[in-house]
């Protein structure tokens, strides 16, 4: 999967979490449609209109398409998410560790710390 699919699921994922499953058409490129339609046809997603009656407005965009993810899309969104959320958190760790010294900032380190520790099997040390 290259970077534009990792970023059309992770759409897609807080399309659903976050709206309801109504997508903005206006979010998204030639690219994105052409892979959204294999997609559908792979059964890893459904993508359609939504009935007139529920079309929406969102922020001056009319909302007439619905997204639905089966639950290998639900996994592997969630994956993408809780990797590129890791990195975001290593990459602040080594702005943070350019400013040692401060009860916040040393605060802040030792949270992480504890946050990126990877997990241990149950029952080792």
């Amino acid at each position: 999967m290259n970077k534009d699919q990792e970023s059309l699921r992770l759409y897609f994922e807080s399309v659903v979490v976050d709206h309801s499953c109504r997508v903005d058409l206006t979010k998204m490129n030639d690219d994105d449609f052409a892979q959204t339609e294999a997609w559908s046809k792979e059964g890893f997603i459904y993508f359609g209109r939504l009935p007139i009656a529920l079309n929406t407005t969102r922020s001056g965009v009319r909302i007439t398409h619905l997204v639905f993810l089966s639950a290998e899309a639900t996994g592997t969104a969630s994956a993408l998410r809780k990797e590129r959320g890791q990195r975001g958190m290593l990459r602040l760790k080594e702005d943070l560790l350019a400013h040692t010294g401060k009860a916040v900032v040393n605060a802040a380190l030792s949270h992480l710390d504890k946050i990126l520790k990877p997990e241990k099997p149950n029952g080792s040390d």
